[in-house]
C-alpha cells in the first residue's frame, strides 16, 4: 500500500516550468535573468516563437490582425487538421470593421474585402457567410445594435480573437491552452492544497492509507475550464469507468461501462431490453465498436 500523497522529492528542482512561465506570459526580461542564472536551457528558436507570439497579440490588441492572418496562412494545414475557426474569425472581423467603419455607410469596401478574402470559407462556414451577407440591410451600425444580428457589434467579436489565437499558437508548440503555473496556483490557493492536507491529516488518525496513485479520496471543486478529464459513473453498477473498464454505447444508445455489459449479456451475446427499458437488443460484439473515450479533449 502506498501512503496518501506520498511523493518521491525530485533530486533536482525543475526550473524549466518557470522558465517558460515567464516567457509565455511576455515577461522577457525577467525569463532572460532567470535563464542565465539557473542555468536551465531553453533553445533561441522557442525564445524567438514567444517573443512572436506575443508581437501578434499586440498587435490584436490594436485591432490589426494583418500579423495574425499572416500566422495563419501559414499553418492552414494545422488549423484545419483541428477544424479551427481561427482563420475565418480573423477575416470576419476586419469585415465587420470596414463595414462599420465607414461615415456614412459605405458597404463596398467590406464587400469587396468578403469577395477576395471569405469566399473560400464559404463551405465550412455557410450560414455564418449568410448572416455577415444579410447584416448589409441593417446598416449603419446603431441599426445593426437593433437587428437580429446584434452580435456582430458587439466588441467581443474582436477580442475574442487574443485568447483564440493563443490557444492556437501554442497548442502548434505542443503545449495547453492554459499558462500551467497559473493553474496549479489557481487551483492549490484556491483551497485544494488545504483539503488535501485535511484529508491526509485524518487519514493518518484513522491509520488508513490509500493505493490509487492516479486517484484522489476526495472530491476537489474545480471551475470549468480545469476540468480536463470526464468521469462516466456506470448507472448498472455505480462504478466510475476507467481505461481498463471504459464507457460503452450499445446500439441503443444507452451507455454503460464494459464490466456490466459483459455481465449483463447473455450466453448468446445479447443485452436484454427490460434491463434499461430499451426496445431493442444490443449485440455484444457491437458494443465493443462503439468504446467511447474516457477523457476529454484538453485543447
Amino acid at each position: 500500500m502506498t501512503p496518501f500523497l506520498h511523493l518521491t522529492p525530485p533530486k533536482k528542482p525543475s526550473t524549466e516550468p518557470i522558465a517558460l512561465h515567464f516567457l509565455r506570459t511576455g515577461q522577457f526580461s525577467t525569463a532572460e535573468t532567470f535563464i542565465e542564472e539557473s542555468g536551465v536551457e531553453i533553445t533561441s528558436e522557442l525564445r524567438g516563437q514567444f517573443v512572436e507570439l506575443h508581437r501578434i497579440m499586440t498587435a490584436l490588441r490594436r485591432q490589426d490582425v494583418g500579423p495574425a492572418l499572416e500566422w495563419s496562412r501559414k499553418n492552414r494545414l494545422f488549423l484545419r487538421s483541428r477544424s479551427s475557426p481561427l482563420e475565418f474569425y480573423l477575416h470576419r472581423s476586419q469585415y465587420i470593421r470596414l463595414l462599420l467603419s465607414s461615415d456614412p455607410s459605405n458597404p463596398i469596401p467590406a464587400i469587396s474585402y468578403a469577395n477576395a478574402a471569405l469566399r473560400g470559407f464559404y463551405p465550412e462556414h455557410a450560414l455564418e457567410f449568410k448572416r455577415l451577407m444579410a447584416c448589409l440591410a441593417y446598416l449603419p451600425k446603431q441599426k445593426l445594435e437593433r437587428s437580429p444580428y446584434i452580435d456582430l457589434a458587439s466588441p467581443s467579436l474582436h477580442t475574442d480573437l487574443e485568447p483564440l489565437f493563443a490557444k492556437e499558437y501554442c497548442a502548434s508548440l505542443g503545449m495547453s491552452r492554459q499558462v500551467p503555473l497559473r493553474v496549479v496556483g489557481d487551483i492549490g490557493g484556491g483551497g485544494a492544497l488545504a483539503r488535501i492536507e485535511k484529508a491526509r491529516t485524518v487519514m493518518k488518525e484513522k491509520k488508513s492509507e490509500w493505493s490509487q496513485s492516479g486517484e484522489l479520496p476526495i472530491e476537489i471543486p474545480l471551475p470549468p475550464e480545469n476540468r480536463y478529464h470526464s468521469i462516466f459513473a456506470c448507472p448498472v453498477s455505480k462504478d466510475q469507468s476507467t481505461e481498463q473498464n471504459p464507457p460503452m454505447m450499445m446500439t441503443c444508445g444507452h451507455v454503460i461501462t464494459k464490466d456490466s455489459l459483459q455481465k449483463l449479456s447473455k450466453v448468446n451475446g445479447s443485452v436484454p431490453s427490460r434491463v434499461l427499458l430499451s426496445p431493442l437488443l444490443t449485440d455484444l460484439q457491437t458494443s465493443q465498436m462503439s468504446i467511447l473515450s474516457n477523457r476529454v479533449d484538453a485543447r
